[in-house]
């Protein structure tokens, strides 16, 4: 967790009250800027307001949408490192203490300790699906080398030939023909990241390889059609029912970076199902409070988030709307042009989705405090 919360007593319900906190020197933080995101009814978290610490790193939000039980969280921002906190509730907690940490590159102190991956075929398609908890067990946050001005985060190897990647929690940007990362720098504890992709009948050819690339404590498959048998590396966990559809759930523990797994898949039986079912599903269930650590809202159907423009003028907001409709339609086209590109077109769409979302962000960071 990278909050720290003392629930001593409660507050009135129509204010929240905080500070900042140095998780190393110990001392509160002036100057940082803390956004309040809202719970809706689909689950997500959007951006409600934002300040910024005074001199001794307090904050406060109060306001007519601070209503006693409602589900909020709040998100602090340092360096272009977002320091979120799970999901609260509004009337809970006398004091918010948000702790921030230090940066570095040392990605020794990252491992995995649940990976969820689903496969399934359609049409003669694999879809895959990646649903990933990621621990980091340091005292700083880890970001990466930057490439082509992305944070490189946390890296996975994905087949040369896929396509219509999505990343469902931050961005995935394509660096090499089988590597991408997401761009999110790691703080310390657990984060999640969820990603989809396809590989086109013509480029699979009935195996599915998996490579490790952290200490991964445990790695569960979900496999259709449930007479798949995988070999001895895998405890079979036997068969599980979800939205009507079976699924045979193997699982492989404690496995070492750069080990390879080869799963092999009956192609030759085309079934019809779809993937966002199981997404829909199970991250809820394995991803408890991923939409409360996004700095914007996280929505598991593909869905845009919708930032606000810093020049607007709030009486009308017709400024934002602007912006927040040419960046849909931008991402609209980007994300089309991926699912029909070939692999060196994919890299460069990759990336003007990854510059596309960076905006997005920039916008809303520029909102004035509340």
């Amino acid at each position: 967790m990278v909050m720290v919360i003392f629930g001593i007593g409660t507050v009135q319900a129509e204010t929240i009250r905080g500070y900042v906190l140095h998780s190393g020197t110990q001392k509160r933080v002036a100057d940082v800027e803390v956004a309040f995101l809202i719970g809706s009814e689909d689950g997500s978290m959007s951006p409600m307001a934002q300040t910024q610490s005074d001199a001794e790193g307090r904050f406060d939000f109060s306001g007519p949408f601070l209503e006693r039980g409602t589900r909020f969280a709040l998100s602090a921002e340092v360096g272009g490192v977002s320091y979120p906190s799970s999901a609260l509730i509004v009337g809970e907690q006398e004091e918010i203490i948000v702790e921030i940490y230090d940066v570095d590159q040392d990605a020794s102190q990252i491992t995995v300790s649940n990976h969820n991956l689903f496969l399934g075929l359609r049409d003669q398609t694999l879809e895959v699906a990646h649903l990933v908890q990621v621990d980091n067990g340091g005292n700083r946050t880890y970001a990466g080398p930057v490439f082509d001005g992305q944070t490189r985060g946390i890296e996975f190897v994905v087949p040369a030939k896929l396509s219509a990647l999505t990343a469902h929690t931050g961005e995935l940007v394509r660096f090499s023909a089988t590597r991408v990362f997401d761009n999110q720098p790691v703080p310390p504890g657990p984060s999640q990241i969820a990603f989809t992709f396809q590989i086109r009948p013509d480029a699979f050819d009935g195996t599915y390889v998996h490579e490790v690339v952290y200490p991964t404590t445990h790695l569960d498959v979900f496999v259709q059609p449930v007479s798949v048998e995988l070999d001895g590396t895998y405890e079979d966990l036997g068969v599980i029912d979800l939205h009507g559809q079976q699924y045979r759930h193997y699982r492989a523990h404690d496995l070492e970076a750069g080990k390879r797994l080869a799963i092999d898949l009956p192609v030759s039986r085309p079934l019809r199902w779809a993937l966002k079912w199981v997404l829909l599903a199970l991250v809820p269930a394995i991803l408890i409070g991923v939409v409360a650590v996004a700095r914007r809202p996280v929505l598991l159907d593909g869905g845009a988030p919708q930032p606000a423009r810093a020049d607007t003028d709030p009486a009308t907001g017709s400024g934002a709307e602007t912006e927040r409709l040419q960046i849909l339609k931008e991402l609209a086209h980007v994300q089309d042009a991926r699912a029909r590109a070939d692999d060196a077109q994919r890299i460069e769409l990759d990336r003007q989705h990854a510059s596309l979302m960076q905006r997005a962000r920039e916008i809303y960071r520029k909102l004035p405090p509340s």
